[in-house]
């Protein structure tokens, strides 16, 4: 089982991080497209309308590893924008269809 901590954006705000990419950096959050993805508990204490502890909905969000802001290479202007939004300590399994492979 995969957990870590996880950015939760909105489509907007996905549109807005992908801005920062530049080619020594990238973001590209993904779909949160599980079947039943449930809720997060916000734990970023500088998040924009969000109390630390809040309820976070996943359905229709996208996700982007919090590591991100650790890496060196996306923006630092990105990295600002990103620690503004909520994150929560996610499963991918939870979050993300499984993959399907249909043999030939």
């Amino acid at each position: 089982m995969s957990t870590q901590n996880w950015f939760v954006l909105t489509p907007e705000q996905r549109a807005a991080a992908m801005a920062f990419n530049s080619p020594s950096g990238e973001i590209d959050p993904r779909l949160v497209d599980g079947e039943s993805p449930g809720v997060g508990i916000n734990i970023n204490p500088d998040a924009v309308g969000f109390e630390p502890a809040a309820v976070v909905a996943l359905d229709g969000m996208y996700v982007a590893p919090k590591r991100l802001v650790d890496l060196p290479g996306y923006s630092a202007e990105g990295k600002a924008y990103l620690l503004t939004l909520p994150f929560a300590l996610l499963e991918s399994e939870t979050i993300f269809a499984p993959v399907v492979v249909i043999a030939s």
